[in-house]
C-alpha cells in the first residue's frame, strides 16, 4: 500500500475483506458507516508500515493497534469485528502481501550464488560443498591431472557420482583449496590424499571455473555388445581402477559419455539379448557407471601407438600412468558393437534359432524334441547334395538333388551356408533354404558354428543360442555314459573332446551368443529353451545396429 492509495480507497478495499468474510461464514454485516475512526486507525497502520524493512513489521504493528483498541475500552461491534478480522490468518497474509508489495519484493529471495571475488587475485572463484554417503565407495568421483600450465585441473566427472549430481564441479575447473588448506603449490597425489581425508564425510573445494563447455558430450539410447573382456584392476593404463566397470564378451553396455577421446563412461546393464529387458521399462538401474578403454584407445594399444606421457589422480589417492601398452591382449576383431533393441512386431517373418554348440552336447536330440512337440511352429532346412537319388526319396522333401557342378557353381557364388565332402558326395545347406523354412513357420538350425559368419546377417536376423555342456562329472551322471545318437556309453576322452570342443567354440564366438542352455538335464535343458524362444517372440533383444535398416528378406531372391 503506497502513498497513492487514498483513505476512501482503502475503506474500499477494506469493505471487501469483510464482505467476504461475512459471506463466506454465513453471518450479517455488523460495521456501521460512520466508524470513521476506526479505518482511518487501519489506514494509518498500512501507512506507517510502508517504510518497515521487513514483512514482520507489519504484523508486530497490527498486533500493537489490536492491544491499544482492546485497552481503550471503546470496543464497539465494528471494532469488534475488525479485531476478529485482523486476527484471521488469511486476512494477516494480505497485509504481509501487500506490505511486501508497497516495498517492490516481488520475486522470491533465492539463496547467494556460491561464487566470490577473491581480492587478492581478481579472479572468480566457486565453494562447493560436499557430502558423501556413508554407503558410497567411489570418493566424490572426480579424477585430477596437471595441466600444460602446471595447475591442478578436474581431469574428468564420473557419471553419476556426487560431483557430477551437485551440478557445480565440471572438467577443466581449477583446485585452489580443498577443506580451506591452499593446494595450489601440490602435487596431484598430495590433493588425492586430502579428497581421500573427507571428515565427517564432507569435503570442501574452492575452484576457479572453467569456461563453460561449448558442446555436451553426454549421449543418449546409445549402447554396445562387448566383443572381449575388460578388468579395470590389471590395467595398469586406467586412470581410477576403483571407478572403472569389468565386462565380458557378450555383456550390454549403456554409453553415456564419450567425450573423451581414450576415456568412456558407462554402465553394464546385462548379459546376452535380454540384457536390462526390466531395468530399461521400469528405468531402476543398480550396476554403477564407470571409465572403461574407448575404441580408439584399444585400436591405438593394438597398433602399438603411444598416447603420450599422461598422469591422472583419483579421488581415493591412487596415482596411473597413461601408457602405450595395453595389460592384455585383445582379440583381432573390434572390442565393440554397436546394437539396438528389435521388437518382434517389426518383424515380417520368425527370426531362425540357431543350436550352436559341440558335437554330443545335444543339440540336435534338443531340436528333434521341438519339432514333434510343436510341428507347426517350427520348420526346417532342406539341404542339398550331389550323392544320387534313392528309392522312395523325393526331391526336395529329404534332399535337393543337385549335379556336382551345380553345387560347386552354388559353392563359389557364396549360396551355402555350409557344406562338406562325404564318401564322395557334397553335402550342404543353402541360404535360400533358410528363408524358405521362414515362410513355414521359426526355422531352426544346428548349424556347424562356421556356419554363424554367413548367417549372422540383416538378412537372416538370426538368434543364436549355445547349448553348453555340463562339467565331465555331470556330464556322466546326467546322461549315464550313453550317446543318445549311437546308443553306446561314451569313452572319457569322446567326453573330453566334447567339452573341448565347447570352451573352443565359446572363445571363439561367444560374443555373438544371444542366449545359453545349460544341457546337464535333456527336460530341463528343453523347458529352458522353450522360455527362451517365447521370449524371442515377445521381448524386444539386443541385435547390431546395422540390422535396424535392413531390407525385408522376402524380397531377396
Amino acid at each position: 500500500m503506497g502513498e497513492g492509495i487514498s483513505l476512501k480507497e482503502f475503506r474500499q478495499a477494506l469493505d471487501l475483506i469483510i464482505e467476504a468474510a461475512v459471506e463466506e461464514n454465513g453471518g450479517s454485516r455488523i460495521m456501521v458507516e460512520d466508524e470513521v475512526n476506526n479505518v482511518e486507525l487501519l489506514h494509518n497502520l498500512m501507512k506507517k508500515a510502508r517504510n518497515g524493512s521487513h514483512s514482520s513489521d507489519i504484523l508486530v504493528q497490527c498486533d500493537g493497534f489490536i492491544h491499544e483498541w482492546e485497552s481503550s475500552g471503546r470496543i464497539s461491534a465494528a471494532v469488534q469485528q475488525l479485531i476478529a478480522l485482523l486476527n484471521r490468518p488469511h486476512v494477516r497474509c494480505a497485509l504481509v502481501a501487500a506490505h511486501d508489495i508497497s516495498n517492490g519484493r516481488y520475486s522470491p529471495e533465492l539463496p547467494p550464488v556460491p561464487f566470490e571475488v577473491d581480492d587478492d587475485d581478481g579472479i572468480a572463484v566457486k565453494i562447493v560443498k560436499l557430502v558423501k554417503k556413508a554407503t558410497a565407495s567411489n570418493g566424490i568421483g572426480v579424477t585430477i591431472k596437471k595441466d600444460s600450465k602446471g595447475r591442478v585441473v578436474i581431469a574428468r566427472v564420473l557419471k553419476d557420482s556426487i560431483a557430477e549430481k551437485s551440478g557445480c564441479i565440471q572438467e577443466g575447473d581449477t583446485i585452489l583449496e580443498v577443506n580451506s588448506q591452499n593446494v595450489q603449490k601440490m602435487e596431484p597425489e598430495e590433493i588425492a590424499l586430502l579428497l581421500t581425508d573427507m571428515e565427517c564425510g564432507s569435503v570442501s573445494l574452492k575452484m576457479h571455473p572453467a569456461d563453460p563447455p561449448t558442446h555436451s558430450a553426454n549421449v543418449s539410447n546409445i549402447h554396445l555388445r562387448a566383443l572381449t573382456d575388460y578388468d579395470p584392476s590389471s590395467d595398469r593404463s586406467h586412470p581410477c581402477p576403483q571407478s572403472g566397470i569389468s565386462f565380458s564378451r557378450g555383456d550390454i553396455i549403456e554409453l553415456l559419455i564419450c567425450g573423451d577421446d581414450y576415456w568412456w563412461q558407462g554402465r553394464r546393464i546385462g548379459k546376452g539379448a535380454f540384457a536390462g529387458t526390466n531395468a530399461i521399462a521400469n528405468g531402476d538401474y543398480h550396476e554403477s557407471v564407470g571409465l572403461f578403454p574407448s575404441e580408439a584407445l584399444i585400436l591405438k594399444r593394438k597398433s602399438g601407438g603411444t598416447m603420450g606421457k599422461k598422469r591422472e589422480m583419483d579421488g581415493l589417492g591412487t596415482i596411473r600412468s597413461l601408457s602405450s601398452k595395453s595389460s592384455r591382449d585383445f582379440e583381432d576383431s573390434l572390442p565393440y558393437e554397436s546394437v539396438c533393441r528389435l521388437s518382434p512386431s517389426s518383424l515380417t517373418h520368425p527370426r531362425p534359432i540357431m543350436l550352436i554348440g559341440a558335437p554330443g552336447a545335444g543339440r540336435n536330440e534338443l531340436k528333434r524334441r521341438l519339432m514333434t512337440l510343436y510341428p507347426k511352429r517350427f520348420s526346417s532346412t532342406v539341404p542339398h547334395t550331389t550323392r544320387a537319388q534313392r528309392e522312395k526319396e523325393c526331391n526336395g522333401v529329404q534332399y535337393h538333388f543337385v549335379s556336382r557342378s551345380r553345387m560347386e557353381e552354388m559353392i563359389s557364388k557364396g549360396e551355402m551356408m555350409e557344406f562338406g565332402e562325404f564318401k564322395g558326395n557334397l553335402y550342404g545347406t543353402a541360404l535360400s533354404a533358410v528363408h524358405l523354412a521362414a515362410t513355414k513357420g521359426m526355422p531352426l538350425l544346428t548349424p556347424h558354428p562356421l556356419a554363424l559368419k554367413a548367417l549372422r546377417s540383416p538378412s537372416f536376423l538370426p538368434f543364436i543360442i549355445f547349448i553348453r555342456p555340463p562339467n565331465k562329472k555331470e556330464f556322466i551322471n546326467s546322461r549315464s555314459g550313453a550317446s543318445l545318437s549311437r546308443g553306446r556309453p561314451f569313452s572319457e576322452n569322446e567326453i573330453d573332446s566334447i567339452l573341448d570342443q565347447s570352451h573352443s567354440i565359446e572363445k571363439t564366438h561367444g560374443a555373438h551368443f544371444d542366449a545359453e542352455v545349460l544341457n546337464n538335464d535333456m527336460e530341463c535343458a528343453l523347458s529352458d529353451l522353450v522360455r527362451i524362444i517365447d521370449s524371442v517372440d515377445s521381448v524386444p533383444s539386443w541385435v547390431p545396429l546395422s540390422w535396424a535398416t535392413r531390407e525385408d528378406p522376402s524380397n531377396e531372391e
